[in-house]
């Protein structure tokens, strides 16, 4: 195996890393006095850290510590020299500045803007591109906890969900719908009604695979970021 340092075997974690100048976050740390309070648990350390928190999909410190524990036997693949301990992190968390994480961000998306650029739709797709989501929107509850029926099961949802369909080419909501809460988004999916070589971009609670096949008739495009 050649010397090079973007072969296939190289963890994804630590290409990622590759991404990041060390020395630029430095110079930042330094500029900001980022370092000031935690000098041995540097703003490079944080960073990488935070990094593996979100690549990890961690939720608290507790379970960052532990994940990083789990790899002890082999820090160097995290980029770091050493396990942070608990109180390292959270009092880091408490006094480092948030503006050496936008420094870092900032700069790299400057650098690494120009490779995002494949990823772009034309013109000509962004007119056929068109997106769906809901939210829910909470009502008076003191005043209308006593809508719907009780059910056998949970507990009673007087809110209401708006269904949203928005229009890429002017980003404007193009379909309105407004159900009960409890109502799954997917449900939905059989009022829409576009036109044929359409793009319809959605999240996973839209799931509904007789409707796709629907829509694959009707030559509709589906695609759902989060699988790709």
């Amino acid at each position: 195996m050649g010397k090079g340092t973007n072969f296939s075997g190289q963890p994804i974690f630590t290409q990622l890393l590759n991404l990041l100048d060390k020395s630029k976050i430095s110079k930042a740390s330094k500029a900001l006095g980022a370092d000031k309070y935690a000098k041995r648990f540097t703003s490079h350390k944080h960073i990488v850290v935070m990094l593996f928190v979100a690549f990890e999909e961690y939720n608290s410190i507790r379970e960052t510590v532990l994940g990083l524990l789990s790899n002890a036997h082999r820090p160097g693949h995290l980029g770091l020299d050493y396990v942070v301990l608990h109180s390292t992190l959270s009092e880091a968390n408490a006094c480092r500045t948030p503006e050496i994480f936008a420094r870092v961000y900032y700069d790299n998306y400057r650098r690494y803007s120009g490779s995002l650029a494949d990823s772009n739709l034309s013109k000509q797709d962004i007119k056929r591109l068109y997106i769906i989501d809901s939210t829910t929107i909470t009502l008076f509850r003191n005043i209308l906890k006593g809508v719907e029926r009780n059910p056998e099961k949970g507990k009673k949802k007087s809110d209401i969900k708006a269904h949203t369909i928005i229009c890429s080419e002017d980003n404007q909501p193009c379909f309105i719908h407004y159900t009960e809460a409890a109502r799954h988004d997917h449900l939905l999916l059989k009022e829409v009604n576009l036109l044929e070589d359409s793009i319809l971009c959605f999240d996973r609670g839209y799931v509904d695979y007789s409707q796709y096949e629907i829509f694959t008739r009707k030559r509709i495009l589906v695609r759902n970021p989060l699988k790709g």
